[in-house]
């Protein structure tokens, strides 16, 4: 039978919409401690996705981000310690819209998690958004995915 995406996402999924200011979507990834949320529109269907990483890479431009280096690939460093540098000026007008991704992944709920796991890692990412014909059901993470594995639900 094997596990799939519905046994290991979260379902109750925190969204934002394309016209939320950068400085609040900053603020709610720092409260709820996420590093990324699907965008939806008024319908709430799903139009994007964006992430604290995408935050950073807007603010490489400006040369504030600090960028780390591996075998994975070329990321910018969002350890915990370094929330300090998503500091969004008063003054920044930038929206969700201008820094989300359109390209969205998504997979199903009885995607496998093997299936996840490898389009996860093809694609470098580490959230898929999970749809049920167009409804956004859930969001599964490579934490998710790891806490499968350390809960022993995959062999």
């Amino acid at each position: 039978m094997g596990v799939k995406a519905a046994d290991i996402m979260q379902r109750e999924v925190i969204s934002v919409q394309e016209d939320l200011p950068i400085a609040d979507l900053v603020e709610l990834l720092y409260d709820h401690r996420i590093s990324g949320v699907p965008v939806v529109g008024e319908a709430g269907n799903l139009i994007g996705v964006i992430s604290a990483t995408d935050v950073l890479l807007g603010d490489m431009v400006l040369g504030q981000a600090p960028v780390m280096e591996t075998d994975y690939h070329t990321h910018v460093d969002i350890h915990a310690d370094n929330w300090e540098v998503m500091r969004i000026e008063p003054e920044d007008d930038r929206r969700v819209r201008d820094l989300m991704s359109t390209g969205v992944i998504t997979v199903q709920p009885d995607t496998p998690i093997d299936e996840l796991a490898r389009i996860m890692f093809a694609n470098r990412i580490h959230r898929l958004i999970v749809l049920a014909g167009e409804q956004l059901v859930g969001i599964g993470t490579t934490m998710d995915i790891l806490r499968a594995v350390m809960e022993k639900k995959v062999s």
